[in-house]
């Protein structure tokens, strides 16, 4: 490579250029490897069932809070029908005995 200094602005212009070509000629055979090995209907079909796949997981999680709210509203709800149970045993009288 040649040393910076050496070179004009205009030879460093090129320079420049022919780099970012190379690099955009690689990167272009990079996609073309990779439309080889998935073909469109396999890439669709990829970033269709990762989207399902979130989806999936968004709704598992939604479904774990609704069932963590409702697990702790029965035992709020059992609490509080043992209280009211207790309490209203205490006002009964007790059962004579023979």
């Amino acid at each position: 490579m040649v040393c910076r200094e050496n070179l004009n602005p205009e030879d460093l212009a090129t320079q420049s250029v022919r780099l970012k070509e190379e690099q955009l000629r690689r990167e272009e055979g990079r996609l073309k490897e990779i439309e080889v090995l998935f073909p469109c209907p396999l890439r669709c079909g990829l970033i269709l069932q990762l989207k399902v796949q979130k989806e999936i997981s968004d709704r598992r999680q939604e479904l774990l809070a609704k069932e963590e709210a409702l697990k702790s509203l029965e035992a709020r709800l059992a609490t509080s029908q043992s209280s009211n149970t207790v309490n209203s045993h205490e006002g009964t009288p007790a059962p004579a005995s023979p």
